[in-house]
């Protein structure tokens, strides 16, 4: 993940020198008793070992994690994460410590869900963020409210805490109402798509995250239109194992639909490697298809799959045309370029 840079703290990487401290915060009672369950067992060091070796290595694309640092030394802080990412909706579940007491009302939570959340509407293209919170913990609320969270129910005796059974709050927030929040503007010198995400008299747009000026590629990542720079074998790979929609697709036919297209996408990271697909079938008159679009899963949640829909939709022999695709589960990407669900589509099995 990329590091997000506020104006105290930062937002970084896990490192493996990291796990002492997260295992610290793990077993100081008055850290855990306003988190999930999940941290009211017995937390080895051991069992934390194996949690960070989990996001060292993770390659999904339903959770993007984060280690909130000071911004000069880099040292540990606490811990930010957005998971159980529904890309279909667009909505993913918060999770949030500050891992020493000591460090609590220093506006560091704030700070650090104001760098998340703009990353998350801004460039993931989430259109919402929950969470659940413990009633009692009152500065989590009001933390949570600075940045445009609102309550939208509450669970009755979710957990045990102080020898009883303990209510949580369901909160959550949209773009538009985190650019709106105080949070946003306190911090907005640091957030990439908070003036996108604003008109000049202060209002928030609805979608204005969704701003094509916030579709940036990721620095070092490019997007290539040589057929010379596609890993033919990584992406036939992907395609005939992982994809819904290609698994029955040969070799020859793969070759053969490359060799047939109009024009090719092919995203690269800073090495040179390809990171994402896509290709374009047109009349070069009245219509474009859109085909065959992935982001591998380990270059996911970087705002890649946004920068490659901007670089087809806004291509010069494109535009003006109807664009077609067909998709079972990212309606809610599209649909931020134009692209809507239509009834009158027509299909021809071979």
């Amino acid at each position: 993940m990329p590091r997000l840079i506020g104006k105290t703290i930062m937002l970084r990487e896990y490192r493996k020198d990291d796990l002492k401290q997260i295992n610290q915060f793990t077993l100081d009672g008055d850290v855990t008793r306003g988190l999930s369950n999940i941290f009211m067992g017995n937390h080895t060091l051991e069992r934390t070992e194996s949690f960070l070796q989990y996001v060292l290595t993770y390659g999904g694309n339903d959770a993007v994690f984060w280690i909130i640092a000071e911004k000069e030394t880099g040292d540990y802080l606490g811990q930010i994460d957005v998971s159980a990412i529904d890309w279909t909706s667009g909505i993913g579940t918060l999770g949030i410590v500050i891992a020493d007491c000591k460090n609590h009302g220093r506006g560091i939570g704030t700070q650090a869900l104001a760098l998340l959340l703009d990353y998350c509407f801004s460039r993931m293209g989430l259109r919402k963020v929950e969470l659940l919170v413990f009633t009692f913990n009152r500065p989590g609320v009001a933390c949570y409210r600075a940045c445009g969270f609102r309550v939208e129910g509450k669970l009755r005796e979710q957990g045990l805490r102080d020898g009883r059974w303990q209510d949580m709050y369901r909160m959550g927030v949209f773009a538009r109402e985190f650019y709106a929040s105080t949070a946003a503007n306190k911090y907005r010198d640091v957030l990439p798509g908070y003036a996108p995400a604003r008109q000049q008299n202060g209002q928030v747009l609805p979608g204005a995250s969704e701003s094509p000026q916030t579709y940036q590629i990721p620095q070092g990542f490019r997007i290539s239109q040589d057929p010379g720079d596609i890993d033919t074998e990584k992406l036939y790979t992907w395609l005939s194992q992982q994809s819904y929609w290609a698994r029955e697709r040969t070799r020859e036919v793969f070759q053969r639909s490359l060799e047939g297209s109009t024009m090719v996408f092919i995203v690269l990271d800073p090495g040179g490697s390809m990171a994402g697909f896509a290709r374009v079938v047109s009349d070069g008159a009245t219509m474009y298809w859109v085909g065959d679009l992935v982001i591998f899963p380990e270059f996911r949640a970087q705002g890649l799959g946004k920068a490659l829909c901007q670089e087809i939709t806004r291509h010069p022999d494109l535009t003006g045309l109807t664009g077609l695709l067909s998709t079972a589960d990212a309606h809610g990407l599209y649909q931020r370029f134009g692209f809507e669900e239509t009834m009158t589509t027509l299909r021809k099995a071979p």
